[in-house]
């Protein structure tokens, strides 16, 4: 989910919460399902001898396993988070193990020593074991963040922890993130193991107008947080549809003893001066509620009064009106004693956002009192957004560590469209609240799974994996209804929770093949717009007099210069109607095959089908607009082998992607009803007609995947990997102006195309050595060579309509780039007092485009001096837009 940036002042607010409690019943284990880890180690007596068939078992659920004769054992898919370990055998006095910390993808080594006994006893000896800084068997970079760690840092989303990681550069608002000098778009996104990115990612042209984007992800709070990873190296083949990175999130899952938390920030104590009215609450609950059956619950609510706007932003004052202050006729025509009149009311104008003391000393009382309105110091008008995230978890496990899960997860973003004009200090709408927008993102994810083990002993295991989620995201933005304009004003707290109301929502304007038919049939009359195509005047926007806190007139006639709108929601404000609908069906089975004590095969494969429906249209213009119904495929198979000899890994695997997005388009010019075969009469004709209007095929890709780790000396090892890494294209750029007519939008509009995955090559060797157990130095140097990159040009096709020329912003892979870097990393801890990190990286990331419109929106309006036409593409790539050549960053 994209988000409002929230001051560097607000988030400071943590250390003067008003409140913050913590609620302690025990110290329960806190696991997370999906992503998995494995656990081996040996159990043996006082004397270093091994002790066969002793049970191993992890306390409060239903893992165990058995020794062999070395008294070595295993535990595979064992839910990332902190565990208890407890071996038992006949004779012995039983050993626990706390503070075990499982991470996912990775393995763990836990070895049991028990003490010999003469009789039974019940008493049990525990251990605390010390994490290891860094995982034996990390064959690639990746970034890991603690949930607990996290929750410490003066910090409230999870975006704003991976950028401080070595190779992250994050936006100015944290919103995106960009991996290793890829695009904010080419990182993939997993919620307990199952993908939660969305095919439509909201690069389009289109999609950057109207003031709120449509395109949103799940996000996840942090008191739901048990762990978090970037991987920046090269991907195993498990994981992909990702050029750049891959972002695993794992939730945390109630443990075998309740435990909870509770918090409260606010900035508000600061000041009007320097708070933005910005309250956050977060809470979570969990344990067991039957044997081997436990829960977890999570939420963050978070409110803000008023949009950042800079520092100083009092010295910009805004006035709202504050009742009416006399009523003025005016007549039609001036010396006509029989033209009509109209009574034009003349309001007064209290300072919202400003110094009030400014005014204080007027010999208007009511000036002076600033007609009774709070004023507001630095927050603006008309521009509270509030957020929230919820998660639940259930999970049981039975049998020698089968299980079943089952959690979900919501997420929503709204309030208010904030927008200054150019030049000016105030909404141009401030004074015309009918047109004010607003907007709402909002996401589900549910998601069952089910691990099986099928056989077990104690040097060989086979388990079934599987996920089925059901994913819902959502975009809504255009004007409100008047009782949703008046009621979010200036809600308490900032808090806006229940759905606001829109003029034209999914319900009483929905998208459907009627309006499809509708729109690329350009048929007279029909529902194509919110508004009525055919008679545009009605909705116009007007600003006929000085009824403004400025008295300005117009900088210009009407048109784009009007500053202050009195009425009106139509043209010339271009007012858009953004709607974005997308519902995901994701399936993935794993067969995970330990065949030896050594080697562990994983078969596996994900298919996803999207149901995904966009619409962006002025209210009552067909320029720029948009709409498409399309329910796109994607699916993957992999196989890899893990080779794990101790001190040495070695990872290979292949992985096959495939994907077609099942839509039509017009063949060549993107010309429908205006084609000059195109009958109105007869439309199936030509949509039926491939020649016409063909459907996309299909695309497929067979990467290789190698990762390996060995050791250098005692305390150094050494890792290479090498990855061939494939994504989707954003569906939002390839499905863009697919039912749009030239001839009815712009020349100007982007057109999508059928294009191929985006690739990229992926290079990286890297050197960790531990200086101690406290203290591990990480290097890694890289090299990405970004090819096929998705990029519009300037085509010339031929028009049908004209029988001449003509250029068209299409889609193509014709941008490329490459990435070289290095990431250091030091991590340093002292006892369980203080635990940080320290990173630099240094970056060179270079491409032809930093997005798929970087040609199209700059290099193609620049006229060449050689051939006076447009200027060509770039044929060498050039510094991108979040190149960072050094980044210093440090978490404590």
């Amino acid at each position: 989910m994209k988000q409002s940036c929230v001051s560097a002042f607000a988030r400071a607010a943590r250390s003067f919460a008003l409140a913050a409690v913590a609620l302690g019943f025990g110290a329960g284990s806190l696991l997370a399902q999906g992503s998995t880890g494995k656990i081996e180690g040996r159990v043996r007596d006082q004397a270093g001898a091994p002790i066969a068939n002793a049970q191993v078992f992890l306390v409060g659920t239903a893992f165990n396993a058995l020794t062999n004769p070395q008294g070595y054992y295993f535990i595979n898919n064992v839910p990332a988070g902190t565990v208890s370990i407890r071996a038992a055998f006949i004779g012995y006095k039983s050993t626990q193990v706390d503070g075990v910390k499982v991470l996912a993808g990775q393995t763990g080594t836990v070895d049991i020593q028990l003490e010999q006994t003469a009789v039974q006893i019940q008493e049990i000896t525990v251990v605390t074991q010390t994490q290891p800084l860094v995982p034996r068997d990390e064959v690639t970079t990746k970034q890991r963040i603690d949930g607990e760690f996290t929750s410490n840092l003066p910090v409230d989303r999870l975006n704003n922890v991976l950028a401080l990681q070595p190779g992250v550069v994050a936006s100015p608002t944290n919103n995106t993130l960009s991996i290793r000098g890829g695009r904010t778009d080419e990182a993939v996104t997993y919620v307990d193991g199952v993908p939660v990115s969305p095919g439509f990612r909201g690069g389009a042209t289109l999609n950057r107008s109207g003031g709120a984007a449509a395109g949103t992800e799940l996000s996840v709070g942090a008191d739901g947080l048990e762990e978090a990873s970037v991987t920046t190296g090269s991907s195993s083949a498990e994981f992909g549809n990702a050029q750049s990175g891959v972002i695993s999130v794992q939730t945390k899952t109630g443990g075998s003893n309740y435990t909870g938390s509770f918090g409260f920030e606010s900035d508000e104590p600061f000041g009007k001066g320097s708070s933005l009215g910005f309250n956050r609450f977060q809470g979570s609950f969990g344990g067991p509620i039957s044997r081997n059956l436990t829960f977890f619950l999570s939420g963050v609510l978070e409110g803000q009064k008023a949009v950042s706007t800079g520092i100083d932003a009092q010295n910009a004052p805004i006035f709202v009106q504050a009742g009416v202050d006399t009523v003025v006729a005016v007549p039609s025509a001036l010396g006509d004693p029989t033209a009509d009149t109209t009574m034009i009311p003349v309001y007064n104008y209290a300072a919202y956002r400003g110094d009030c003391d400014d005014f204080s000393g007027s010999a208007d009382p009511e000036i002076a009192s600033n007609y009774g309105v709070d004023c507001q110091g630095g927050r603006t008008p008309y521009s509270a957004r509030s957020t929230y995230q919820v998660a639940g978890k259930l999970n049981y496990t039975y049998g020698t560590g089968s299980r079943i899960g089952f959690n979900a997860l919501g997420s929503q973003f709204q309030g208010r469209v904030f927008s200054q004009n150019t030049g000016t200090l105030t909404y141009s709408n401030l004074y015309n609240p009918q047109a004010l927008r607003g907007f709402r993102n909002w996401s589900r994810l549910f998601t069952l799974n089910w691990t099986q083990n099928l056989t077990k002993s104690t040097e060989r295991a086979l388990a079934l994996e599987t996920y089925l989620s059901y994913q819902q995201d959502r975009t809504l933005s255009g004007p409100m209804t008047t009782e949703a304009e008046a009621s979010s004003r200036d809600p308490f707290g900032g808090f806006l929770i229940g759905p606001m109301d829109f003029l034209f929502d999914f319900g009483n304007f929905p998208l459907n093949q009627e309006l499809l038919d509708n729109y690329r049939q350009n048929l007279a009359g029909s529902r194509r717009a919110p508004l009525d195509l055919d008679n545009r005047a009605q909705y116009a926007s007007n600003d006929q007099y000085r009824n403004n806190a400025y008295g300005l007139y117009n900088r210009g006639s009407a048109g784009a210069d009007m500053q202050f709108f009195e009425s009106g929601i139509g043209s010339p404000q271009g007012t858009r109607l953004i709607m974005y609908r997308e519902n995901r069906w994701v399936g993935k089975a794993n067969l995970d095959w330990q065949f030896d004590r050594y080697n562990r095969l994983k078969i596996g494969g994900e298919l996803t089908r999207y149901d995904i429906s966009h619409y962006n249209h002025q209210l009552e213009d067909q320029i720029f607009s948009d709409i498409y119904l399309e329910k796109p495929l994607r699916y993957n198979l992999f196989a890899e082998d893990r080779l794990d000899l101790g001190d040495v890994v070695l990872v290979g695997g292949l992985r096959y992607d495939w994907y077609h997005t099942r839509a039509k388009r017009p063949v060549g010019f993107p010309v429908i009803s205006t084609h000059p075969d195109y009958d109105p009469t007869n439309p199936d004709a030509f949509f039926n007609n491939p020649d016409l209007f063909r459907e996309d095929r299909s695309h497929s890709y067979l990467s290789p995947h190698v990762q390996v780790s060995f050791p250098v000396t005692e305390r150094t090892n050494f890792r290479l990997s090498y990855s061939h890494q494939v994504q989707v294209p954003d569906f939002a750029v390839v499905l863009q102006g697919i039912n749009s007519d030239v001839n009815l939008t712009n020349t100007n509009n982007s057109y999508g195309a059928d294009v191929d995955f985006g690739k990229s090559i992926t290079f990286e060797f890297g050197v960790r050595h531990a200086f101690n157990d406290d203290m591990v130095l990480d290097l890694a140097a890289y090299n990405k060579d970004n090819l096929s990159n998705a990029a519009s040009r300037l085509v010339s096709l031929a028009d049908p309509t004209t029988g001449a020329n003509g250029d068209i912003r299409l889609l193509t892979n014709a941008d490329f780039g490459n990435t070289r870097g290095i990431d250091v990393r030091l991590d340093r801890r002292f006892g369980n007092l203080f635990n940080g990190t320290l990173s630099y990286s240094f970056q060179d990331a270079q491409n032809t485009g930093s997005d798929p419109e970087t040609y199209i929106n700059f290099g193609s309006r620049i006229l060449s001096a050689l051939s006076g036409g447009n200027q060509p593409p770039p044929q060498a790539a050039f510094p991108t837009d979040f190149n960072r050549p050094h980044t210093l960053a440090a978490a404590t």
